[in-house]
C-alpha cells in the first residue's frame, strides 16, 4: 500500500473510534416500553391490538419495539425490568 492509502485508512479508523466515544449510552427503556416489547416479541401479540389497548398508534408501538431492540443490541445491562421476579 502507498503511504497515502495507509494514512487515509488510519484517519478513517481514528474517526470511527472518535465517533464511538461520542455516542451516548442508550437510556434504559421504561417498564411500559419493556412490557410492550415483551408482549409483541415474546408473547406474539399483535401490535395493533396493543396500540388500541394503550390508546397509542401502531407506529408508536413499532418505534418502541425498535428502541428496546436497539437498547438490547447495544449490550446494555439488559435485564428486562418486566421479566424480573
Amino acid at each position: 500500500m502507498s503511504d497515502y492509502s495507509t494514512s487515509v485508512i488510519q484517519r478513517a479508523m481514528q474517526a470511527r473510534e472518535n465517533q464511538k466515544k461520542k455516542r451516548p449510552v442508550p437510556a434504559v427503556p421504561s417498564l411500559r416500553d419493556q412490557q410492550i416489547f415483551q408482549r409483541v416479541v415474546v408473547n406474539c401479540e399483535r401490535q395493533c391490538a396493543i396500540a388500541a389497548e394503550l390508546r397509542i398508534t401502531p407506529g408508536r408501538v413499532s418505534q418502541i419495539i425498535g428502541r428496546v431492540r436497539h437498547w438490547l443490541a447495544q449490550g446494555s445491562q439488559a435485564i428486562l425490568l418486566c421479566c424480573r421476579n
